[in-house]
């Protein structure tokens, strides 16, 4: 089950983590690219829902909500999926160890501004 994380910040995450995750620009393109594209630009229309009632995938820069998000909790996301109603975003765990789900994190906050009235990497 989801919970709020209650770190504010677990730091860059390791430089360079063993397997899939040691690459993150790969891995967020292997992984992360068929929902997010490999530019983790989003989905068309990505506040809308679909036919279907999902929602298409959210950018993660500073356009998208990633960045509004504890890290703890990015972390828990991408490892376990959500599993609430208009959501797709599938688990990541069993092909990701934590050390390289927070190499993800850390390339994913590369790329947050701080034009978004919050600290670059917060």
């Amino acid at each position: 089950m989801l919970g709020v994380g209650t770190s504010d910040d677990l730091g860059p995450g390791p430089p360079s983590a063993p397997g899939i995750g040691g690459n993150p620009p790969g891995t967020v393109g292997l992984l992360c690219g068929p929902c997010h594209n490999a530019d983790l630009s989003d989905e068309p229309d990505w506040k809308i829902p679909k036919a279907d009632g999902t929602y298409p995938a959210p950018p993660h820069d500073s356009r998208g909500h990633t960045w509004h998000h504890p890290d703890q909790l990015i972390l828990q996301i991408i490892r376990e999926g959500l599993d609430i109603p208009g959501t797709t975003m599938p688990t990541f765990g069993n092909k990701l160890t934590d050390p390289e789900i927070l190499s993800i994190i850390g390339y994913l906050k590369s790329g947050w501004i701080p034009s978004n009235g919050r600290p670059s990497g917060k």
